[in-house]
């Protein structure tokens, strides 16, 4: 995968690896939230966000992965890489994640919240 390609332990060989993770979470008005929502509504939602997202320059070619298109240990990678608590693991139909070609920034969306935007600074 592409993020396999970004992996930051590949060229870090100190033995304590530094990062920072800055995390939001927002709901949408116009939405029931992710879990009282039906199928239709919440592929509504990620074309969406998604559409939207991709627009801002600052992503750097960002893609949308839907959780029903990820084998676990894709999903597992980018919960370990984001240092997220989130478990993507258990990401399943009617989730995604938009992530952006720098392997810095992922968006999960209808994973609890409708949106959770994720910043990692690796060093």
């Amino acid at each position: 995968s592409y993020l396999s390609e970004k992996n930051p332990w590949k060229s870090n060989n100190n033995a304590i690896w530094l990062a920072s993770t800055i995390e939001l979470m927002r709901n949408i008005d116009k939405f029931n939230f992710p879990g009282k929502m039906n199928s239709e509504r919440q592929k509504a939602l990620i074309t969406l966000l998604s559409d939207n997202l991709v627009k801002y320059p600052e992503l750097k070619k960002a893609w949308l992965i839907r959780a029903e298109e990820i084998d676990p240990t894709n999903k597992e990678y980018l919960s370990e890489h984001f240092l997220s608590s989130e478990g993507f693991y258990k990401a399943h139909v009617g989730e995604a994640f938009l992530v952006d070609e720098t392997a810095e920034f992922v968006t999960t969306i209808n994973m609890g919240d409708h949106a959770h935007f994720q910043i990692v600074e690796n060093k």
